[in-house]
């Protein structure tokens, strides 16, 4: 780990990531008493006021996240090719489950204008770890129980919830179920050569009752499907680095996340659950394709285009931030000030 960088650099590197996290966890835990207080004052009343103030904390404090990870320092790109994302639009994105995939799922979301309603399906035992879980949950993220029976009314009601309330979903779906190891991936293709499914070398064999489900529940909620696959460059020996490669990268060096997008309305999938599962398949077996060109080229296919977070939207998220910080700090001291 690091072998790269010298011990001076090796130091300056985590204190200033122990720092962006010291920040981070001290941004979740006023964001989890603004929403509690949102939770318990607001929704009563309006659940769409709810959602929006929950929105608009969210994206802040994401941002100082997506900053202190990916903006310093600054020698990692976000390369885009195939089809323009809009600003603003609501979606459902298909990617391959790695170790980092959070991270530019964060920047593509923050460039669209959408990481307030940023949101992944994930495991409901995730919402019982204390301040992150907690917050999802107030924050109404999506917890499955992966009991089908039960989690498709779920998320039907709960995507209504949010197109009643003018909410831009940015859902993100891995169907994969797991990221990818190589033991992960050696066991998906024996199960694969033993029941008849396509082997792939570089992605993981889809699982596709969540996608059937969670595409029959987005009807009247999203309008297309984003197809993405993702690939990174510049880290020697690595097909996708792991957090703390990530994050002790060398400064010296350039560094590239590659995201190939295909944009689908959502109309055209099929409706029927055979149909749908042999449709996520194909979306897999092109994933696959594209990855080992990738590893081949360096590069997908296609017109290049940086992603570039603005920096007035992170300025005012930094703001925004610091406010609310010194807004519920001084709230809580008069609380307990009154009480003793």
């Amino acid at each position: 780990m690091g072998s790269f960088l010298s011990k001076a650099e090796r130091g300056a590197t985590l204190l200033h990531f122990a720092a962006a996290f010291g920040m981070y966890l001290l941004n979740s835990i006023t964001t989890l008493q603004i929403l509690f207080w949102t939770y318990l004052f607001i929704r009563p009343f309006s659940l769409k006021n709810c959602l929006k103030l929950m929105i608009f904390v969210q994206q802040n404090v994401v941002a100082s996240f997506v900053y202190a990870m990916y903006c310093i320092p600054n020698n990692c790109k976000l390369v885009v090719t195939g089809d323009a994302l809009p600003k603003g639009e609501s979606s459902l994105c298909i990617v391959n489950h790695q170790e980092i995939d959070w991270l530019p799922a964060y920047v593509l979301s923050a460039d669209q204008g959408v990481l307030g309603s940023f949101r992944t399906i994930i495991k409901k035992s995730v919402s019982y770890i204390p301040v992150v879980g907690w917050t999802m949950y107030l924050a109404y993220w999506p917890f499955i129980s992966r009991d089908f029976a039960k989690d498709g009314p779920y998320l039907e009601r709960l995507f209504k919830v949010y197109k009643a309330s003018d909410m831009p979903l940015n859902l993100w779906l891995y169907p994969e179920g797991t990221r990818q190891t190589p033991k992960g991936l050696k066991n998906s293709q024996e199960y694969a050569r033993k029941n008849g499914y396509p082997v792939f070398d570089n992605v993981l064999l889809p699982r596709p009752k969540g996608f059937i489900v969670t595409r029959h529940c987005l009807k009247g909620t999203v309008d297309y499907v984003y197809d993405m696959t993702f690939a990174y460059k510049g880290w020697e020996g690595q097909k996708c680095p792991s957090v703390t490669g990530f994050i002790m990268r060398d400064p010296r060096k350039r560094y590239e996340i590659h995201v190939d997008v295909r944009r689908i309305p959502l109309s055209s999938l099929p409706e029927d659950d055979g149909e749908l599962k042999q449709w996520l398949l194909d979306s897999f077996a092109r994933k696959d394709k594209l990855l080992s060109e990738f590893y081949k080229t360096g590069a997908f296919a296609g017109e290049r285009r940086d992603v570039k977070v603005s920096s007035r939207f992170l300025s005012r998220a930094f703001l925004c931030n610091a406010v609310c910080n010194i807004l519920v700090m001084a709230s809580t001291y008069t609380f307990y000030r009154l009480l003793w």
